[in-house]
């Protein structure tokens, strides 16, 4: 092999380097997720913390967050009941009885987590003005159309 061709290919390697590390850099910098090695925290206190009274929710109201730790207990229920129907499912001998039940559980979850936020809404606009109702549940429209219409997109 050439001199030349040695040159070549280590400048091609050194741009390889550089593109790998500045990616590295830009995803640590740039994210909200700070880089954190295996084992300093776990994924719990990352969730707890995330979840938890947040300048997000500075600017509610208190009634707003009143219900939010026994819905968060709520969906957290629903979530590992859905997990056990999934790894019903997943066995390699199906058991349609036990797979059934794990459904229905996870239904029931839903359908418990689902009555709680509506009530919780339902005594939230008995609170709200008409016009900060009207504003309060168009955001949430917004963001839940916005959230929608990036799932699609990431889909096509």
């Amino acid at each position: 092999m050439s001199k030349r061709w040695i040159v070549i290919l280590l400048f091609i390697s050194l741009a390889f380097n550089l593109a790998v590390i500045g990616m590295f850099l830009y995803s640590t910098i740039f994210t909200r997720m700070p880089f954190c090695p295996r084992g300093s925290i776990s994924h719990r206190e990352m969730v707890e913390h995330r979840f938890s009274r947040t300048d997000r929710d500075k600017d509610r109201p208190e009634f707003v967050l009143e219900n939010k730790d026994e819905i968060r207990k709520l969906r957290g229920d629903f979530m590992q009941k859905r997990r056990e129907f999934i790894t019903v499912l997943s066995k390699e001998n199906l058991n349609e009885q036990e797979a059934i039940t794990a459904m229905q559980a996870s239904l029931d979850a839903q359908l418990e987590l689902e009555q709680k936020v509506g009530s919780s809404m339902l005594e939230l606009r008995k609170k709200l003005t008409p016009e900060q109702a009207k504003e309060y549940f168009q955001k949430i429209l917004t963001r839940k159309r916005d959230s929608r219409s990036d799932y699609d997109r990431s889909k096509k």
